[in-house]
């Protein structure tokens, strides 16, 4: 076996363990070997590993040999040590055969058994050489590889090489799951995998994997991935850590599968019951039956359900920190902190300080260490509220935060992350302010993903008795409910609201305190007045068939300027609900 020699200079620092050529016609010589499910293989002293020939690789299911991965990659964690050993025993005494067995790692990533024999190379003293064949029969049936990669996900196996995660396999699921080839997965996976699990994911999934290690059970966890088309996708995941025999940590193996569909469903029916009330018409706080607001609703479920960043438009006292605030509620942010930084109210010269938090003597009057509204928000929601007002200078260091690349507090030099999610707000046009060069439209990009607006007061006008309502019994005395007259609730649905729901919310309170309504509404709502019943008896009609008409009319007018709703208007014709509600029921109204 002289032609077995090696290239007197290796391209590669793992070339003692790469495939090599083994004759004059390697690639027929692979071909009967890989057909008899063999390979051969050689070693001598002061090799890490023997080499094999290329049919080694093909004998585990690869096409080709990875010149990134030595013969040792391929061979069961708990089994390196013990074949290391052998080999090395081996060489100590080269006259006598070799016979080991050991479990290798195919492509499959099910373990399978493969014995190596040979023995002393003729006229090479000290080189031992041979054969490796399958103990158990073929790798791999084609049945097995079909189901495998039939299967609705990714089968994973990470191996842990100097402290970091390298991917070992990965079955076909990757390409329906992530977007990538295997192939190109496996070949560009170490810049691949860095960037599937957002940071806002990364930690938490690293802690659950850490304490089940600890406990000595499997993990199972739900998080975000990112895909080959920068998309977000929900996954679940299940697997389990495997240790050498004296406990340290050497590989990962589980199971993926998107869960996207499902967990749509799950948020969706999740905001749909904690929105639900007596009225069936309200979202968190936010009240509101509007074919404008219902589809604010449908937004808020959207964006609760993904990690994107969002911007809320909105004129002043439109409700924007509500709907910031449903929308953490129905994001798997619930549990962490929500911060709300009003970005208008803060010195532009403290902002930096503010936002990434400063060091002890940083500077004068700087006295202590405090952290910023990033470590604030750390696993939570930053809610910044007049966005538009953020200096370009900060907004360049929140781009790099945001981006992953950390940040700095003041007077420091240790860099932090920040796993935050964004969401702003604003009553100003962000796009002229980029035209203006007074916000980078990098920055505007990065918050404007996800854009929501609420419509003013004005424009959904028919919410008004619903707050009304809301207000009056949020500031009416418990043992003593306050009513508005008809011909101020009607007054109300007239006016412009310029200052919206705050505005309406403040007249509200000031009619319960004070007994009167404000005088801008009165004046600028001219009160239109209520149709009088026709009382002219019908011709064949007596009085009491006339009465009984007059009567449906007037319950009738009154339903419709009370929006029907039947306490208002009871309380409008000088009667219980209950009789109220005899009435309609002999009349068959509603």
């Amino acid at each position: 076996m002289d032609s077995l020699t090696p290239p007197a200079q290796s391209p590669h620092p793992c070339s003692e363990t790469d495939a090599w050529d083994p004759g004059p016609d390697p690639s027929r010589l692979n071909e009967i070997l890989a057909a008899d499910q063999c390979a051969l293989w050689e070693i001598q002293p002061g090799m890490d590993a023997p080499r094999v020939s290329a049919s080694f690789f093909q004998l585990l299911g690869f096409s080709s040999p990875d010149p990134s991965r030595s013969f040792w990659d391929h061979v069961h964690p708990l089994d390196r040590q013990p074949l290391k050993t052998a080999l090395t025993t081996a060489l100590e005494a080269p006259d006598s055969p070799v016979n080991i067995s050991f479990r290798a790692l195919p492509r499959s990533g099910k373990p399978c058994t493969l014995t190596l024999t040979g023995g002393p190379a003729p006229r090479r003293p000290r080189h031992l050489q041979g054969i490796i064949r399958t103990a158990d029969g073929a790798v791999q049936t084609q049945d097995d590889h079909v189901l495998i990669n039939a299967l609705p996900g990714m089968l994973y196996r990470n191996r842990m090489v100097d402290g970091k995660w390298e991917v070992e396999y990965v079955n076909d699921g990757v390409t329906p799951l992530l977007g990538f080839d295997r192939d190109y997965f496996m070949a560009h996976k170490d810049e691949l995998y860095g960037r599937i699990i957002g940071t806002e994911d990364r930690t938490r999934v690293w802690d659950t994997i850490i304490k089940a290690y600890n406990d000595d059970k499997p993990f199972e966890l739900v998080y975000r991935i990112r895909t080959a088309d920068n998309s977000f996708k929900w996954v679940w995941e299940k697997g389990r850590s495997i240790c050498s025999p004296d406990g340290a940590l050497t590989a990962m193996e589980g199971f993926v599968m998107d869960i996207t569909p499902f967990k749509h469903r799950e948020l969706l029916l999740q905001s749909s019951l904690e929105s639900v009330n007596q009225d069936r018409f309200r979202f968190g706080k936010i009240i509101g039956k509007s074919p404008k607001i219902q589809k604010v609703y449908q937004l808020i479920t959207a964006a609760g359900a993904s990690s994107a960043n969002t911007i809320i438009y909105g004129e002043s006292g439109t409700g924007k920190e509500l709907v910031a605030r449903a929308i953490h509620q129905a994001s798997d942010r619930k549990n962490g902190p929500m911060i709300v930084v009003n970005c208008g109210a803060i010195p532009r010269d403290l902002m930096e300080s503010e936002f990434f938090g400063h060091k002890r003597g940083a500077f004068t009057g700087a006295q202590a260490d405090k952290e910023g509204f990033l470590a604030a928000a750390h696993q939570g929601t930053l809610f910044l509220d007049e966005v538009g007002e953020i200096s370009l200078e900060l907004q360049v260091k929140l781009l790099r935060a945001l981006d992953g690349y950390g940040y700095t507090p003041v007077g420091s030099r240790r860099t932090k992350q920040a796993d935050i999610r964004i969401i702003a707000a604003t009553n100003r046009n962000l796009e002229e302010r980029v035209a203006q060069r007074k916000m980078r439209q990098d920055f505007f990009y990065r918050i404007h993903i996800v854009p929501i607006h609420i419509p003013p007061l004005r424009e959904r006008l028919q919410d008004i008795p619903l707050l009304t309502d809301h207000f009056l019994e949020k500031y009416s005395p418990p043992d003593h409910p306050v009513h508005l007259p008809q011909e101020i609730a009607m007054a109300l649905q007239s006016y412009h609201w310029p200052g919206n729901v705050r505005e309406l919310e403040n007249i509200i309170q000031r009619y319960v305190v004070l007994g009167e309504m404000d005088s801008l509404v009165l004046r600028d709502s001219p009160l239109p007045r209520p149709p009088s019943p026709h009382l002219a008896p019908v011709a064949g009609q007596g009085l009491k068939q006339t009465m009984e008409q007059v009567e449906k009319q007037v319950i009738l007018t009154s339903l419709e300027q009370n929006q029907w709703r039947r306490n208002h208007t009871a309380a409008a014709l000088g009667i219980t609900p209950r009789t109220l509600y005899r009435k309609m029921q002999h009349h068959r109204i509603g």
